[in-house]
């Protein structure tokens, strides 16, 4: 397989809202950061590219339903219990070409010049 690792791993950050940035484009937002933060090659051939992304609602359904949050189809909540107000959740998965080493290797390569591979990147930005 292309996608060579040795496990998974869940990570949490709590970050800004982007006021300027719009639920639609969120996930590519904080994927292409992230991204950026990896050292990725910009092009999307080379270091990263998004294969789906969607934005769905999260809470509002725990009991405490409001008129106003009925609207919403419960069978398409991702978590209906989260809270009483609703939230969107923007989500993608895409692959990204990260540098396995830290800014500097042990022989003193640059990320850039460092071994690469291929990484699956599912993320959820919960925007509260």
């Amino acid at each position: 397989s292309e996608y060579v690792g040795t496990g998974g791993c869940l990570i949490v950050e709590i970050l800004q809202r982007q006021e300027d940035v719009d639920d639609i484009d969120a996930a590519k937002f904080f994927f292409d950061d992230l991204a950026d933060a990896n050292g990725c090659d910009s092009a999307e051939q080379h270091g990263r590219h998004i294969f789906a992304s969607q934005v769905v609602t999260v809470g509002g359904f725990g009991g405490n339903t409001r008129e106003e949050d009925t609207e919403h189809d419960v069978s398409q909540n991702l978590v209906p219990n989260l809270a009483e107000t609703v939230y969107n959740a923007c989500t993608c998965i895409g692959i990204q070409r990260i540098a396995m080493g830290r800014d500097h290797d042990i022989s003193g390569r640059k990320r850039t010049d460092q071994e690469t591979r291929t990484t699956k990147i599912e993320l959820c930005a919960l925007r509260l």
